[in-house]
């Protein structure tokens, strides 16, 4: 009867060590993209209707107005955009 002894893999030194304890200790892109949009919410809503000014390239100004992301017209966008247009078409050309 032969006996196989298996190698162990090396243990890893230096900077790919570093980079694989790294990306252990992340979450899940899914997790973090969460709590972004989260995040940008909660901006959103306390910054809602401050507007700000800015230089165009022919030198007059340009107004811009933070709009709230929780406000019932642009979560209706976000739902009819997000979810109708993109998540909901794709999965019915995959059904056909």
């Amino acid at each position: 009867m032969s006996t196989k002894t298996l190698k162990m893999p090396e243990k890893r030194s230096g900077f790919i060590r570093l980079v694989e304890q790294v990306g252990h200790k992340i979450p899940d892109p899914v997790v973090i993209f969460m709590f972004l949009f989260a995040l940008t919410a909660v901006v959103s809503v306390l910054m809602g209707g401050y507007t700000f000014q800015s230089i165009g390239s022919d030198g007059g100004t340009i107004e811009y107005s933070i709009k709230n992301m929780m406000a019932s017209e642009n979560v209706r966008w976000m739902f009819d955009n997000a979810i109708l247009k993109n998540w909901l078409a794709s999965y019915s050309r995959d059904i056909n």
